[in-house]
C-alpha cells in the first residue's frame, strides 16, 4: 500500500482502499482510523487474545494528529496466515530488504523483524520511519503485526496515545500489505 508517515487521512484511506476493496472507517473525534475484516478481534491491538486466529482476519490501525490537517503518524496492521514461519519472513524480506534486526525465540515460537527507512518528511519535519514486524506461531496460524512508527518518537502530538508498511511476493504466504 506504500504507506508513509504524515500522509492525510484521505490519502490513507485511498491507499488502503485500493488494497483491500474496503475503505476503512475514519472517526474525527479520536483520530482514529479502521480497518476489520474477517472477525478480526474488537480489543485489536490491545488485547492480544489470537487464541483463536482466523486466515480471515485483517485488521488496520491508523493513527493520526491532531493538527488542522490531519496526518498520519503510527499504522499498525495484523493478518492471520496458514504456513511456516520461514515462508512468512521470506516474504516479509522480499517486500522489505533484509532487516536490521531479526530476533527469534524458539520457546516462544516468536520472531521480531525490523526495518529502518531513510529519513523522509515534508515541511522540515524528518521522521526516521521503522517497519516492526512481530511474528507469533499459533497452532497451525502465523499472526503478522506489524507497525509503522517514527524511531525517534515514542508519541507524536495526536488525539489517541496507542499503538504499518510500505511495500511483491514469491513466497506460498500471501500477505497484503
Amino acid at each position: 500500500a506504500t504507506m508513509q508517515l504524515d500522509m492525510s487521512v484521505d490519502e490513507v484511506k485511498q491507499k488502503v482502499g485500493n488494497v483491500f476493496g474496503t475503505v476503512p472507517a475514519y472517526d474525527h473525534a479520536t483520530g482514529l482510523m479502521n480497518l476489520e475484516l474477517g472477525g478480526c478481534p474488537r480489543d485489536y491491538p490491545d488485547g492480544n487474545n489470537y487464541s483463536e486466529a482466523s486466515t480471515e482476519w485483517v485488521c488496520l490501525k491508523a493513527w493520526f494528529t491532531d493538527k488542522r490537517i490531519a496526518t498520519l503518524y503510527k499504522l499498525n496492521y495484523l493478518q492471520v496466515v496458514k504456513g511456516r514461519m520461514q515462508d512468512v519472513q521470506t516474504t516479509l524480506i522480499e517486500k522489505f530488504g533484509p532487516p536490521a534486526k531479526d530476533i527469534a525465540d524458539g520457546e516462544s515460537k516468536t520472531t521480531k523483524m525490523v526495518w529502518s527507512a531513510e529519513p523522509v518528511g515534508a515541511d522540515n519535519q524528518t521522521h526516521n520511519e521503522e517497519v516492526e514486524a512481530n511474528l507469533t506461531r499459533i497452532g497451525d496460524h502465523i499472526i503478522v503485526d506489524m507497525t509503522l512508527h517514527d524511531a525517534e518518537s515514542t508519541e507524536r502530538p495526536g488525539k489517541v496515545t496507542e499503538s504499518p508498511g510500505r511495500v511483491q511476493a514469491r513466497s506460498p504466504v500471501r500477505l497484503k500489505l
